[in-house]
């Protein structure tokens, strides 16, 4: 398991324990004055509105979808189902029989059922996860424009569903799909529809995590949302699970834009701006390993971009494997960097020519042909061809506490110039030491 994936995990158990608190905490929450429940009630807006400028300033179309399909379903909530303010004091539309979220609600002033308060419910509680799986499928470099008019169109849609149900006193449905789970007598359990949505949206995303289509963060704010339907034994409780649901995917959304800034994104190793942070706060001793491809160019022009960049993510996942003692970043273009702090060039000679050894015998195919296409031994440009990539190395250290690490950088580009000049597919060090290999060129 990678770095990642345990972080990603970390995460999610912190939102469970949150999650749990919460629970605990639930039946406090109701008796809170009217100033803290109008806090809680537009704290959801307040998180909404900074989800939707982040994911609108850095192009994340399906976190932004995301949060669109949650904050209307939310403001239907707060519309038809949670309550007003009337002469400074919050009072709901109905009160609720045992002090349980899903019991029958009577208006508060005629003392009649109020069907229209329920029906809203159940359409938030089993549309907002529906919605929010429907938006996992948003496309993060789609036309944003259209998806958004797509994500409107859906909620006016079912908005006006709802609303023909309401106002055509469609008891029918309406009984239908307040009917609880298990029977008449299990009054205390969501309606059955609400069940069966969640149940199948929930399976849904186990299958796409499993297919690796979506990633743990989201699992968790698809549950906040699920918990929140099915299980907050009062209204501020409900109101803080959307909370939770837009709170974890704006800072995960946070996180991976900062992690973006400092990897690169071809690669997927970190980049020159990770490498310079890094270098801030180093104090000798330290090397520094300047890479290069061979030929890089030539390859470029004979087999393509596509090929190349190929060539490069190769580079880069033999660098994650081999270099064990220091960290591993592109430079730039064609250029690689490995830098080992604590550490002298004697410490690091044995894992570099490793580095290079794997790389020179690296099984490089170029496939020139499509994956429907028959190769035919008469037509040389369906044949696959294999290529040997090779690459260069200068190795520099810091020998004084008054080198800084732009120096032990150029004396390490120095190095891997006597490298490219000696006959390439060596390594350099800038003490003078050659560390013996044979010069080996592309088949």
């Amino acid at each position: 398991m990678n770095g990642t994936s345990i972080d990603s995990l970390l995460r999610i158990g912190f939102t469970v324990a949150l999650f749990a608190a919460l629970f605990m905490m639930a039946p406090t929450l109701d008796g809170l004055n009217s100033s803290l429940q109008v806090l809680i009630v537009n704290a959801t807006y307040v998180f909404a509105a900074f989800g939707l400028i982040l994911a609108w300033r850095f192009n994340k179309n399906r976190e932004l979808i995301t949060t669109i399909f949650i904050t209307a379903c939310y403001w239907c909530y707060d519309q038809f189902v949670l309550g007003h303010l009337a002469n400074g004091e919050w009072t709901y539309r109905y009160i609720v029989l045992k002090d349980y979220l899903w019991q029958y609600r009577y208006d508060v002033n005629s003392g009649e059922l109020d069907l229209t308060t329920e029906f809203a419910l159940i359409a938030v509680c089993a549309l907002t996860p529906l919605n929010v799986m429907i938006a996992q499928f948003a496309k993060q470099s789609g036309k944003l424009f259209l998806q958004i008019a797509l994500a409107i169109v859906l909620i006016g849609l079912e908005v006006g569903g709802v609303y023909y149900v309401i106002t055509n006193h469609m008891i029918d449905i309406h009984q239908t799909l307040t009917q609880p789970l298990f029977g008449s007598w299990d009054q205390e359990k969501s309606p059955q529809i609400t069940w069966i949505v969640m149940g199948v949206v929930t399976l849904l995303a186990i299958w796409q995590l499993a297919q690796h289509k979506i990633k743990l963060d989201y699992i968790a704010t698809l549950g906040a949302i699920i918990l929140g339907c099915i299980l907050a034994p009062n209204a501020t409780t409900f109101s803080i699970f959307f909370s939770l649901s837009l709170l974890v995917m704006t800072v995960t959304m946070v996180k991976r834009l900062s992690s973006q800034a400092y990897l690169d994104e071809l690669t997927g190793i970190s980049s020159r701006r990770k490498l310079i942070e890094d270098s801030e706060s180093l104090m000798p001793p330290f090397t520094i390993a300047m890479l290069d491809v061979d030929h890089f160019k030539q390859f470029n022009d004979r087999y393509g971009h596509k090929v190349g960049d190929q060539v490069l993510k190769m580079v880069a996942g033999q660098m994650k494997q081999s270099v064990k003692k220091g960290h591993v970043y592109r430079y730039g273009g064609e250029e690689f960097t490995a830098l080992f702090p604590r550490a002298s060039i004697e410490d690091v000679r044995s894992e570099l020519e490793h580095l290079r050894q794997g790389i020179e015998s690296y099984p490089f195919i170029v496939r020139k042909r499509s994956k429907h296409k028959v190769a035919d031994s008469n037509d040389p440009s369906t044949q696959d061809q294999h290529a040997r990539v090779t690459i260069s190395i200068g190795v520099a250290q810091a020998l004084s506490d008054i080198e800084t690490v732009d120096q032990v950088i150029e004396n390490a580009d120095q190095a891997l110039y006597e490298a490219k000049s000696n006959g390439r597919n060596r390594i350099e060090y800038s003490s003078g030491t050659t560390h013996s290999t044979a010069a080996v060129e592309q088949e």
